[in-house]
């Protein structure tokens, strides 16, 4: 996979970054406790894989997000696995965030522009 990382922003959990994947590519996000990395994601429309790695200590999830509604993502599940999910998106601006507990309300959430 392909995937270029540019940038160091960030949240008080350490994450941050930007990441352009590929058409076709799956996007690879690692969550830790409370951050995901990258934290910007750029990818084309159309049906997008997240391979979300829980390298955190606690249990987390992503879920993409679009003016409060969910449109899928992965299960909660606990650290040192990886989980997938296949989310299909229009163009726009979406939100991914981790809904275990307050993870959101603690810095644990992006940005994906799908173009």
């Amino acid at each position: 996979m392909t995937i270029a990382l540019t940038g160091c922003g960030g949240s008080s959990g350490g994450g941050g970054g930007t990441a352009t994947v590929p058409a076709g590519k799956p996007v690879a996000v690692s969550a830790k406790d409370y951050s995901f990395t990258p934290s910007t994601i750029h990818v084309s429309a159309g049906r997008i894989r997240f391979d979300l790695t829980n390298d955190g200590a606690q249990a987390h999830d992503l879920h993409v997000d679009k003016d409060g509604q969910d449109l899928g993502g992965t299960s909660v599940f606990g650290p040192g696995s990886t989980q997938s999910a296949t989310v299909k998106l229009a163009p726009g601006t979406y939100d991914f965030v981790c809904t275990v507990g307050n993870h959101e309300a603690l810095g644990m959430k992006g940005k994906l522009v799908v173009q």
